[in-house]
């Protein structure tokens, strides 16, 4: 096993808050959009694709992120404010992005079997009399 050292931290406990805000930031802004387009647009039927499109390399890179936070943490002798945004958006992002293409399949299945529903309805609708003339 290589064990990596380093002399002084990466950056400092200020720099810190603010590489994790922008971090959180970030992800709190891809998430929401993905969300809202997760109701908006899977209430209509469209939209999953995009939802699992952005949900997947979302969640690799935070797979990613969790992975180099733990090697800070587990391999060098980095202090906490280095690895723990590493840490903590990884955690986060997973928690987040994770479950995201299932909720699209469930929520878009959901939609879909109510659209097929509606058009059975509509469709027996039509075969029924207008009056009682026309039933034989």
């Amino acid at each position: 096993m290589i064990v990596m050292t380093v002399v002084d931290a990466w950056w400092t406990d200020p720099q810190s808050t603010t590489i994790g805000a922008a971090a959180f930031l970030g992800l709190a802004l891809i998430a929401s959009a993905q969300y809202f387009a997760l109701i908006t647009l899977l209430v209509r039927g469209v939209g999953r694709s995009f939802v699992i499109r952005t949900s997947l390399p979302m969640t690799v890179l935070c797979v990613l992120a969790f992975l180099l936070g733990l090697g800070l943490l587990l391999l060098t002798a980095q202090p906490l404010h280095v690895y723990g945004p590493f840490l903590l958006s990884g955690i986060g992002g997973i928690l987040v992005f994770g479950p995201m293409p299932l909720f699209a399949a469930i929520i878009h299945r959901h939609f879909e079997q109510r659209q097929l529903a509606a058009g059975a309805l509509r469709g027996a609708s039509t075969n029924l009399p207008l009056n009682s003339e026309n039933t034989p």
